[in-house]
């Protein structure tokens, strides 16, 4: 047998193996390094950036429930379920929105709802997070918030 061609057929095998194994593997990695949500200070992260997400929308009040990814310097990746009333010409209505996020400082990013949400989230997230957000989301994401009560 030609020991060229053989070497070639493993190249290929090996290439798309790495092609096709990448995301799957890209999303085990991201979902290892999500940080311990017990320890003080992500207990203390995941307040502040419920805090932030919750006043994007809400500013009535509402109750968010985070799952921070990572934290890098200045920038959090996180997963933000938010639940609150927003006023209507009847009153108040129940809201709410669940997303992947990217805080960067005090600045809440969101991805884009419809068509552009896959490409928007690949912009503001680092590779592997965007495989797990996009890919697997479920370990991404946050249990539900109760709805605070209705303003009065």
């Amino acid at each position: 047998m030609n020991k060229g061609w053989l070497a070639a057929v493993g190249a290929m095998l090996t290439l798309w193996v790495i092609v096709l194994g990448a995301p799957w593997f890209g999303s085990r990695i991201a979902a290892s390094r999500i940080p311990d949500p017990d320890s003080a200070e992500m207990r203390a992260e995941v307040a502040r950036v419920a805090g932030l997400a919750a006043r994007e929308d809400f500013p009535k009040g509402a109750n968010c429930a985070v799952k921070v990814l990572r934290v890098e310097a200045a920038t959090t990746w996180a997963w933000a379920h938010c639940v609150g009333w927003q006023s209507s010409n009847d009153g108040y209505l129940e809201a709410g929105w669940s997303s992947p996020i990217r805080v960067d400082g005090q600045v809440v990013v969101r991805p884009e709802d419809g068509a552009n949400n896959g490409s928007s989230v690949k912009e503001m997230m680092p590779w592997d997070l965007r495989h797990l957000v996009l890919r697997n989301p479920g370990k991404a994401q946050p249990a539900e918030p109760q709805l605070p009560a209705k303003p009065g």
